[in-house]
């Protein structure tokens, strides 16, 4: 049973986290420059190694994740903006956790797996969102029915993904992928931040610095320096939980200076966890601290 508590709490934090030249030279505007007909594959890589700690026991669990998202450019507003569409293409997952070895993957789905039910609807999964040139969503259309085709209509899934449970929440976690698009103009040196509140995300709180490394031809690189924290309170099988995260992110960002859009990026992230909760056989209290270090890495082809 904590196997699969984990495993569903890992699942959403994954999910949702469904989820950088010798002189200064020109100020350059990064922009996001989107055409009809485009379309951005984002194939991504996230390996977790995560320990474990809970009455005496020590454990150890390591995944390793593949993904792939498609963004499609619809359509262009009058007023300048961008109707895209996302979906996942392919997922795979490997998991290897207290003498278990789990595995999941959408072009040749075993439903013998315990992640089959968990994963199943991914690559059905569709939604659309109108998006500003600097990275701001205007409007969401068909989360409803992302949401239930992702989880399947697993509830307990749904649970732990409350960012879809309404156009707001969902805007301020898209918005999140686009954070790194500065406000103004910016040379080599030049240094931005972002603060980022998600309190749907497990009241998420970020702040990002960023700075412009160098451009070179059509790429600028962009320097990342995150700290986040997480806070609340989560019910999983009857059991209430309190959770709490501190962490940092530290990465690097390559921008296509044409079109806005992220290129490459490597990150490498470092969380403490630390979950309280009560026996519900003996009604003492119990603390479960957890450390889980990820390295991230994502390249976008443009078709």
């Amino acid at each position: 049973m904590r196997t699969k508590r984990l495993l569903t709490i890992s699942i959403a934090l994954i999910l949702s986290l469904s989820t950088s030249l010798i002189f200064a030279g020109p100020k350059q505007l990064l922009r996001l420059n989107l055409q009809q007909g485009e379309a951005y594959t984002m194939a991504m890589r996230m390996e977790n190694n995560i320990q474990q700690s809970m009455m005496g026991q020590q454990n150890e669990m390591k995944q390793v994740m593949d993904m792939t998202m498609v963004m499609k450019v619809d359509e262009l507003t009058g007023d300048g903006n961008f109707i895209v569409s996302y979906n996942y293409s392919s997922f795979k997952m490997d998991m290897d956790a207290m003498g278990q070895s789990m595995s999941y993957d959408s072009e040749s789905p075993d439903e013998s797996s315990p992640f089959h039910s968990v994963f199943k609807g991914i690559t059905d999964a569709r939604f659309q969102m109108e998006l500003t040139p600097t990275g701001k969503i205007v409007d969401v259309k068909g989360i409803e029915e992302y949401l239930n085709t992702l989880t399947s209509g697993n509830q307990q899934l749904k649970n732990t993904l409350p960012m879809f449970t309404d156009d707001k929440a969902f805007k301020q976690t898209m918005e999140s992928n686009f954070s790194y698009l500065p406000e103004e103009a910016v040379s080599k040196g030049d240094r931005w931040s972002n603060v980022i509140s998600l309190p749907a995300l497990m009241n998420m709180n970020m702040e990002l610095e960023y700075e412009l490394i160098d451009v070179e031809g059509k790429q600028a690189e962009i320097k990342l320096d995150a700290v986040l924290d997480m806070n609340q309170d989560i019910d999983q099988q009857g059991m209430t939980m309190n959770m709490t995260t501190k962490g940092t992110q530290q990465g690097t960002i390559l921008v296509n200076t044409d079109d806005g859009m992220a290129r490459e990026n490597t990150m490498v992230q470092d969380l403490d966890m630390l979950m309280k909760m009560t026996n519900p056989q003996t009604g003492d209290p119990m603390e479960m601290p957890m450390k889980i270090v990820s390295e991230v890495s994502y390249k976008v082809t443009k078709k």
